[in-house]
């Protein structure tokens, strides 16, 4: 089966949800917990290091379960790393510096050699970096879903777009809202659990009880950054110039890094994503198609990393399926 008949399959795949493919186990990789996905048959074509958005479930969600079954059923090896601090949906730097020495130490493993990368999102543009330092010779290809160029440009469209989506907006909030003290610190608890009661869809949620335990002032400022556009627009330029914002940003920012990726890189990118723009991707494009090979494609099939559907579907489903079978014949390359 070639490239793009695999790549059909994985995209039929994770269209439909399924996970029923691939012998699944836990294994540890530098003192995380993994888990490895097999094919249920076959030859192992190559190895995919997939890495989990910042979701609660970990690499255990649902979304990037799918995708190691699409592979899996089609030949590849997926190692699926747990990383608490995205799991945790903080924004840790260091993390970068994890998933570099995974990376190192898979390529290593059984002489396995350069190994694919997969992610979406935040965690896309983490691996991007990471595959830019000590680890970039041991990835050979990235297939990356609506990552981010500048963080700084995905806070400003979270505070300032009116379709902002509610999860993104609650986790900047939880990381980068300004300031010190218990208030500061119980209102960063708020925007955490309104997160979790976004992205877990709990029932009951939780955001209503940590509310109710607050003081007034607390509940005052929670709702007024959310209701209050004028109020909002200043939190907002307090992120832009806080000095400890501006020192994780510097350290993410995937711009800078994109001369120094070895790899060839596949942009997937949902053109209404309400998260991150599309033309993060298309800047990340531009940034590396003179020097690696590359490939952006912009689709209305998906939006931040769930599948969307429309009537033009055969045409939207062709152009993501070529996106991923150039990810594929990249992957079946070795480096020279």
């Amino acid at each position: 089966m070639g490239t793009y008949s695999r790549a059909l399959n994985i995209v039929f795949r994770m269209f439909m949800a399924r996970r029923s493919a691939g012998k699944h186990s836990r294994i540890t990789l530098n003192g995380r917990p993994v888990v490895r996905v097999l094919p249920d048959r076959g030859r192992v074509r190559g190895t995919l290091m997939a890495i989990h958005g910042m979701a609660a479930r970990g690499n255990v969600d649902p979304r990037i379960q799918v995708l190691a079954s699409a592979f899996a059923a089609n030949g590849y090896e997926v190692i699926l790393p747990l990383y608490r601090d995205i799991q945790q949906l903080t924004i840790n730097p260091d993390v970068i510096g994890d998933m570099e020495e995974d990376l190192l130490s898979l390529a290593a493993l059984e002489n396995r050699g350069p190994v694919g990368l997969f992610s979406a999102s935040f965690s896309a543009s983490l691996g991007m970096v990471a595959a830019s330092g000590k680890a970039r010779n041991a990835v050979k290809s990235m297939l990356l879903v609506g990552p981010f160029g500048h963080v700084m440009s995905v806070v400003e469209h979270l505070f300032d777009a009116e379709d902002r989506d509610p999860y993104g907006f609650y986790v900047v909030l939880r990381n980068f809202l300004p300031g010190k003290g218990k208030k500061v610190e119980s209102l960063r608890r708020c925007f955490t659990e309104a997160a979790l009661d976004n992205g877990l869809a709990r029932q009951p949620g939780q955001l209503a009880p940590a509310l109710a335990q607050v003081s007034p002032s607390v509940r005052e400022e929670f709702y007024r950054i959310l209701h209050n556009a004028e109020y909002r627009r200043n939190i907002k330029d307090r992120i832009m110039n806080d000095a400890r914002v501006k020192k994780i940003a510097a350290r993410i920012d995937v711009i800078q890094h994109c001369p120094d990726i070895a790899s060839s890189v596949t942009l997937i990118h949902g053109d209404r994503d309400n998260v991150i723009p599309p033309g993060e991707s298309r800047l990340l494009f531009d940034h590396l198609r003179n020097h690696v090979p590359a490939r952006v494609c912009l689709t209305p099939l998906i939006s931040h990393g769930t599948v969307q559907y429309g009537i033009k579907i055969p045409l939207q489903v062709h152009q993501v399926v070529s996106a991923v079978s150039f990810f594929l014949k990249q992957a079946d390359r070795p480096l020279h």
